[in-house]
C-alpha cells in the first residue's frame, strides 16, 4: 500500500504486519505540500529518480553523436576529388602528424591506420556516454559493423578505395573511445522507473 502525503503513524499497539506500515527512522515521506511524497533520507530530500541534467545531457551527447555519425559518412563516403574540402581536411590532418616528433620508419600508412583510429574514437565514447558500461561491447561492435558498411559502400564509390587494414583501425579507435568513456559514464546514468 502506498501512501503520499501525511502518513498515519500506527498506535503504539498496532501488531506489525497489520494495517498501516510504520516507515522505517531512515525513510519516511515528506508531509510538506512543496516535498509531497517525495523520500527523505535522514531529513534530508532524496534527489529526483531521473536528474533534468543528466537527462539533457545525454540529449545532447545523441544529438552530437548524430552530427558525428554524419561528418563520418560524409568524410568516408563522398567521392575524393582534388581541391573538395574532404580531401583538403585530409591534407591538413596528414599535415599534422607529419608535424609530430614520430619514430624513424612511420610511414604515411602508419599515418592513415592512426588518422582512422582518431575518426573512430568518438563513435566508443558516444556509445559509452548514452548506453553505459554496455555501451562498451556495442562500441565494439558498431566499429566494426559500421566499418564493414563503409568499406563494402566504398568498393562502389569513385575515387575511394577499399582497404582492409581499416576494419581493424576502425574497431580500435570505437574500443578505445569506449575504454575513455567508461569513467565518465555514471556521469550520464539515468535510473530506471
Amino acid at each position: 500500500m502506498t501512501h503520499t502525503g501525511t502518513l498515519a503513524y500506527p498506535s503504539p499497539s498496532h501488531t506489525p504486519g497489520r494495517g498501516v506500515p510504520s516507515p522505517s527512522s531512515s525513510e519516511r515521506r515528506v508531509a510538506s505540500p512543496a516535498g509531497a511524497g517525495r523520500a527523505t533520507s535522514g531529513g534530508q530530500s532524496l534527489p529526483p529518480r531521473r536528474s533534468r541534467g543528466r537527462r539533457v545531457a545525454r540529449g545532447v551527447v545523441a544529438v552530437l553523436a548524430v552530427i558525428y555519425l554524419a561528418v563520418v559518412g560524409f568524410i568516408t563516403l563522398t567521392p575524393a576529388g582534388h581541391g573538395d574540402a574532404v580531401s583538403q581536411l585530409s591534407g591538413r590532418a596528414f599535415s599534422f602528424i607529419g608535424s609530430l616528433p614520430l619514430p624513424a620508419g612511420f610511414t604515411s600508412a602508419d599515418a592513415e591506420f592512426a588518422l582512422n583510429v582518431l575518426m573512430f574514437a568518438p563513435l566508443g565514447v558516444f556509445a559509452v556516454l548514452l548506453f553505459g558500461a554496455r555501451g562498451f561491447w556495442l562500441a565494439a561492435l558498431a566499429g566494426l559493423a559500421l566499418s564493414v558498411g563503409i568499406e563494402w559502400v566504398q568498393e562502389f564509390v569513385p575515387s575511394r578505395v577499399s582497404d582492409p587494414r581499416d576494419l581493424l583501425a576502425n574497431g580500435t579507435g570505437a574500443v578505445v573511445g569506449a575504454l575513455l568513456a567508461l569513467p565518465f559514464a555514471p556521469l550520464f546514468r539515468t535510473r530506471r522507473r
